[in-house]
């Protein structure tokens, strides 16, 4: 349901905090696919808009290790 609800919310926007939670919830229920490009968003509105947000390098970095990449944000 949780999931449900944010995949709605997306229709006006969104942000990397939301999609990294996202892409956490879709592994979470089995749906690779769908996570890792919920992951990628959350990756490239970060680089661009808000690289050196320390929350947002913290939940990259979860989100990385729930869905096995080895990826390490903007080289720290």
């Amino acid at each position: 349901m949780a999931v449900e609800d944010l995949d709605k919310s997306q229709k006006d926007g969104g942000n990397s905090w939301q999609w990294f939670f996202l892409a956490m919830a879709h592994w979470q229920l089995g749906e690779k696919d769908e996570a890792r490009q919920w992951y990628d968003q959350a990756v490239e509105w970060m680089e661009q808009k808000q690289p050196d947000n320390d929350e947002l390098r913290r939940f990259r970095v979860e989100a990385a290790e729930l869905l096995g990449i080895s990826e390490q944000p903007n080289g720290k």
